[in-house]
């Protein structure tokens, strides 16, 4: 089991840079994510944030179609 303890907004690139890396270079085959509303929320504009949630999402989703790593996701919507 690894950990990685963030607070706060940090970033779509950076979410999906260290899914990445722990699906590739540390191998697991689970990764709990909580909660996805807030590490991307960064902007005050709701519509951009939103659309910036998507996009996270399908990166997601393409991440785990390469990798067959499973992510349990938490967003409050």
């Amino acid at each position: 089991m690894v950990a990685k303890d963030e607070f706060g907004c940090i970033g779509s690139k950076s979410i999906h840079d260290l899914m990445d890396y722990y699906a590739n270079v540390v191998g697991v085959d689970f990764i709990m994510f909580d909660h996805v509303t807030i590490a991307i929320m960064g902007s005050e504009d709701t519509e951009d944030a939103n659309m910036e949630i998507q996009r996270t999402m399908t990166k997601m989703r393409e991440l785990c179609e390469r990798t067959k790593v499973h992510i349990l996701c938490v967003a409050h919507l």
